[in-house]
Formats: C-alpha cells, structure tokens, sequence
C-alpha cells in the first residue's frame, strides 16, 4: 500500500526493479506491461509520461496509459505479476 496524504490526486514515480516481463496494477486496475532485461530495472514517471533507465528512454519496453497512473488521495494499492525484487516509489502528495 501506498499513501497519498495530500487531498488531491497525485502522479508517482515508480521504480521497478525485476526482470522478464511484468504487469503493472494500481487499485487492481491494470496499467503497464513492463519488458525488463535479466536483474533491471525501470522508472515510469507519472508526471513526465516517460519510462527511463538512468538517462536512457526506455518508453519502447512499456506499453500502457500513462494519464491512468494515479494515486487516490489516501491509500493506494499497488501490485503486479511476474518477477519484481524492489519497487520504490516516491512520495508525491499533493495538496491545494
């Protein structure tokens, strides 16, 4: 779970750490297919609706709608299939 303490919608950054491909859920709603090569990984920025490794684009190995990444304001349920050894996600709670 992943809290968005501000009281309005926020756009994360998510780092994924894993390999092979992975199926990225927010809230049980489905958003990325993620291709990671052996022991990679990612970061899909909401805010940006870029995918990067490092300062390489890697929008090529995500598919998906990157307007849909969204955290309630609240929790928020993050999940996924396939093989993640770390996620990280930056705190981005908004307020206005």
């Amino acid at each position: 779970k992943v809290m968005n303490r501000g009281n309005i919608t926020s756009r994360p950054k998510i780092t994924i750490y894993g390999e092979n491909n992975i199926a990225l859920y927010v809230n049980s709603v489905k958003l990325f297919d993620i291709a990671l090569s052996n022991n990679g990984y990612i970061t899909i920025d909401g805010l940006q609706m870029d995918a990067y490794k490092g300062d390489t684009l890697m929008n090529r190995s995500v598919s998906g709608d990157y307007s849909k990444l969204i955290l309630n304001m609240g929790s928020n349920v993050i999940s996924w299939t396939g093989t993640v050894t770390k996620i990280e996600i930056e705190d981005v709670s908004r307020w206005i």
